[in-house]
């Protein structure tokens, strides 16, 4: 199984809306704007029949480095989580 890149999501929505690419990657790029500005503003963006963006906050933790063998504390960090919607993982599953 490979992946979707960039390229081929905006090939394929272009395909599908009877776009030129350059529109379809305009469209795509401003998706992932308004997503990014969401998590930044909001912390969590719902998109109906995709799913949910949430960003979450790691605390700090102490991992063991099996090259050096030393102790290291990773810094607390953000992360986003994705929760697919009922109906995208009912189509994948």
């Amino acid at each position: 199984m490979s992946s979707i890149g960039k390229k081929d999501l905006v090939d394929d929505f272009a395909v599908i809306n009877g776009l030129n690419r350059a529109t379809a990657e305009q469209y795509i790029d401003t998706l992932s704007t308004l997503i990014a500005e969401g998590l930044a503003e909001r912390g969590k963006v719902h998109l109906k029949y995709l799913g949910t963006f949430e960003r979450t906050e790691v605390k700090p933790k102490k991992i063991y480095n099996f090259h050096t063998r030393e102790l290291n504390e990773v810094p607390a960090h953000g992360r986003i989580r994705f929760v697919p919607s009922d109906f995208l993982r009912r189509d994948i599953y």
